[in-house]
């Protein structure tokens, strides 16, 4: 009987650890009208890479892919060199899908609400770019504004000058973007958006939820803003 119970005690440990894993499934495609969505004659793209941040799955003649994923995972798609992304309205890459059915836990800066089951098809639209060895960027380092007030020196000091430059690729800020208060991610990201070109985030120490007792969980805020705090292109 004894022997029963322990066997009970260490299955039950066992599952208690596993987390809830499915099979996403989808097509990275040329969107040749720019719509965001896969329209009849609008191809798939062979050989793009999609990660789930720990595997990398290379997309088949057809465009589609299938790869393990969790329920607290994002899948993003790894950008060929000739291709570019979709825009936000900040100019914020959209490359990912977050999927978090049950949504973040409970943190002093809201993370990303419950996103609901999986998709039957998570589709990644590419458009058409130009394949170059040599460009330019715009790097920033600590912008880090502790208060709004700090955000409007950085827009008259800064961006101004900047707004509307040409012949840079992307820009991108590595790391400290806020000051600790990360409810300025998005006023911040408003205001680098008007200097017009593609912009990339880097998630410093100052830009997490820092109230987590575990530090997997201290990018909440950041998925629900910027998506994954690791990605490549």
């Amino acid at each position: 009987m004894k022997s029963i119970i322990m066997s009970i005690l260490i299955l039950t440990v066992l599952c208690s650890g596993v987390t809830a894993s499915e099979q996403a499934r989808g097509t990275v495609y040329l969107d040749e009208n720019g719509n965001g969505k896969k329209d009849p004659g609008e191809n798939g793209i062979k050989g793009v890479g999609v990660s789930n941040g720990r595997d990398v799955v290379l997309t088949d003649t057809r465009g589609n892919y299938e790869i393990n994923i969790d329920d607290d995972d994002i899948i993003f798609v790894i950008k060929p060199s000739e291709y570019r992304v979709p825009l936000d309205e900040n100019n914020l890459r959209k490359f990912f899908y977050v999927h978090k059915p049950g949504g973040s836990p409970e943190v002093q800066y809201k993370g990303v609400s419950p996103t609901g089951p999986l998709p039957d098809s998570v589709d990644f639209p590419l458009l058409r770019g130009s394949n170059t060895d040599t460009f330019k960027i715009i790097v920033f380092g600590d912008t880090q504004p502790y208060r709004i007030l700090e955000i409007d020196y950085l827009g008259r000091d800064i961006v101004a000058e900047l707004t509307g430059i040409e012949g840079y690729e992307f820009g991108i800020t590595l790391g400290d973007i806020v000051g600790d208060n990360l409810d300025l991610h998005k006023p911040l990201n408003e205001m680098i958006c008007k200097i017009g070109i593609p912009w990339h985030y880097v998630m410093g120490n100052h830009d997490m939820n820092i109230d987590v007792e575990q530090d997997e969980y201290a990018d909440e805020r950041w998925e629900a803003t910027y998506g994954p705090a690791t990605y490549s292109y």
